[in-house]
This record gives structure tokens, C-alpha cells and sequence, in this order.
């Protein structure tokens, strides 16, 4: 019945648990997250059959449970960096 979302588990468990584990600086609270993300993933198997891209929902769906939006997880966001000033956008030229 629930195929698929094994099968996600399966592929992204680790990395979405050590992803929020990073976020949340709480590797309980990170392995209690991801848990949550795949009970929702499971109410919405059928959307997640269908969605083109099941592994960013997975993370997105963590990263919204642990209150923290994506951009946080980049260190020139978290340092409050304006786009532009980070090096990697700066122009060199």
C-alpha cells in the first residue's frame, strides 16, 4: 500500500534526518521531524505519486515543521549576507 513512500524513506531518510539534525542542532529532534514528515507523507502519497520532485517535498515539509525556511541551512543567509555581497555572486571582472 505504501510502496512508494518506503521507497522514499529508503532514499532520503538518512539525508533529510542529517539535513534537519544540521538545522535544528538536535539530532532527537531531527530524527522526530523526519519520522513526522513520513507519517504527512503518507496522508499524501497520492499527491506525492504525482508531484515532480517527492525528495524536495520531503524537505521542505521538514524544514517547515522545524520552523526554519531552507535559506537558513546557506551560510550567507544565516550570516544575514545580501546575495550579491556573497562571493560566489560577486563579480570578479
Amino acid at each position: 500500500m505504501y510502496e512508494f513512500i518506503d521507497e522514499l524513506y529508503r532514499e532520503h531518510s538518512a539525508e533529510l534526518t542529517a539535513a534537519l539534525a544540521v538545522s535544528t542542532n538536535d539530532q532527537q529532534a531531527a530524527e522526530d521531524l523526519a519520522h513526522e514528515v513520513f507519517v504527512r507523507a503518507m496522508d499524501k502519497q497520492d499527491h506525492l505519486l504525482e508531484h515532480p520532485n517527492p525528495r524536495a517535498w520531503l524537505f521542505r515539509t521538514g524544514y517547515n515543521l522545524a520552523g526554519k525556511p531552507l535559506e537558513a541551512t546557506d551560510p550567507a543567509a544565516a550570516q544575514g549576507q545580501a546575495r550579491d555581497a556573497h562571493p560566489l555572486y560577486r563579480d570578479v571582472g
